[in-house]
C-alpha cells in the first residue's frame, strides 16, 4: 500500500517529536458538583499538580486501574464539565457528570469487551457497541472520546497487536488529508462535506458519514496508521500524537501539523461528492 507523501517528508519531524506537554487541568474539573464522585477525588490526590500526561494514563491502564485511567482520559482530553448539554440545565447535565454518573462496573465491562475484539483484530464490533443505543454506551461519550479510551486501553494492552487509535476532529482531517493522497477514490466513502473555518487560514469542519459508514472510516483509520507507522518507522501512537497537532492559541506557526494537512484537505475537497 502507498504511504502519504506528507508523512514521508514528515519523518525526521515525527521522530524527534517530544512528548505532549499539555497544562494542568482547568477549575471545572474541580467544581464542588463532582466531589459526590469518588473517584475525583482520587484523580486529585493521584494528580496534586493537575497535569495528566498520556505515560500516566497507559500507566494506570496497565496497573489495572482502568476505572481511574478512564476517568484521566477523560479529563485529559477536556470532556465538558462545564456546558450544560440541555436548555436551562446545570452541571449535572454535562458530559462529564453523565459519564462518571454511569455505573463504574459497566464502564469496566465496555472496556473489558473493548480489548477482547481488540486482541482478535475486530475494530468495528466495540466501535459499535459504544455508539448511540448500543450495548456498552456510556452517557456523554461520543466517539472523539470513546477511541481515546481505545486508545490507551490498546497501549497498555501487549496482547493488541494492531494498536486502536484516537479518533477525533483533528485526526479525522488528517485522515481525509492522508487517504487524499493514498486513496482517493475512497474519500466520499466515508466523508460528506468540507466546511471552511472561521477565520482566514484557519482549519475547518469535516463532516464523517454516520452509522455503519463511521464504524468502517474508523476501522479504516486504524488498518492504515498501524501499517504507515510500520513504514516509515514509527509507532502508530506517535504517528497520532504527530498528526493531532497542537493548539492553534499557541502561535501562527504554517507548521503546526493541524494547518499543513488542512492545507491538504482544501487541496483536495472536490474529491467529496
Amino acid at each position: 500500500m502507498p504511504v502519504p507523501d506528507y508523512l514521508k517528508n514528515n519523518i525526521g519531524r515525527i521522530n524527534s517529536l517530544p512528548p505532549q506537554n499539555l497544562p494542568a487541568w482547568n477549575s471545572n474539573y474541580d467544581n464542588k458538583v463532582f466531589n459526590i464522585f469518588p473517584v475525583m477525588g482520587n484523580l486529585r490526590r493521584k494528580f496534586p499538580n493537575k497535569i495528566i500526561s498520556r505515560a500516566d494514563i497507559v500507566n494506570l491502564f496497565r496497573s489495572g486501574n482502568s476505572y481511574l485511567g478512564f476517568v484521566a482520559a477523560m479529563v485529559w482530553g477536556y470532556i465538558n464539565a462545564s456546558r450544560p448539554r440541555v436548555s436551562g440545565g446545570d452541571r449535572t447535565t454535562t458530559n462529564l457528570y453523565r459519564a462518571l454518573s454511569h455505573p463504574e462496573q459497566k464502564v469496566l465491562n465496555a472496556i473489558k469487551n473493548a480489548e477482547h475484539y481488540f486482541t482478535m483484530g475486530d475494530f468495528r464490533t466495540p466501535f459499535k457497541y459504544m455508539m448511540q443505543n448500543g450495548r456498552y454506551r456510556i452517557p456523554g461519550i461520543g466517539y472523539a472520546y470513546f477511541t481515546k479510551i481505545f486508545f490507551f486501553a490498546g497501549q497498555a494492552n501487549t496482547e493488541i497487536k494492531i494498536k486502536p487509535l484516537i479518533f477525533d476532529k483533528w485526526t479525522s482531517n488528517a485522515f481525509f488529508a492522508l487517504l487524499s493522497q493514498t486513496h482517493p477514490n475512497e474519500i466520499s466513502k466515508f466523508f460528506r462535506a468540507v466546511k471552511d473555518g472561521k477565520k482566514a487560514g484557519s482549519p475547518g469542519v469535516i463532516s464523517l458519514r454516520s452509522g455503519k459508514k463511521l464504524s468502517n472510516a474508523y476501522v479504516r483509520f486504524v488498518e492504515l496508521m498501524n501499517y504507515w507507522a510500520s513504514s516509515i518507522g514509527v509507532s502508530p501512537a506517535k504517528l497520532e500524537e504527530f498528526l493531532f497537532g497542537y493548539s492553534l492559541k499557541s502561535g501562527i506557526s504554517q507548521t503546526n501539523p493541524r494547518r499543513e494537512l488542512w492545507k491538504i484537505v482544501k487541496f483536495n475537497r472536490g474529491l467529496v461528492v
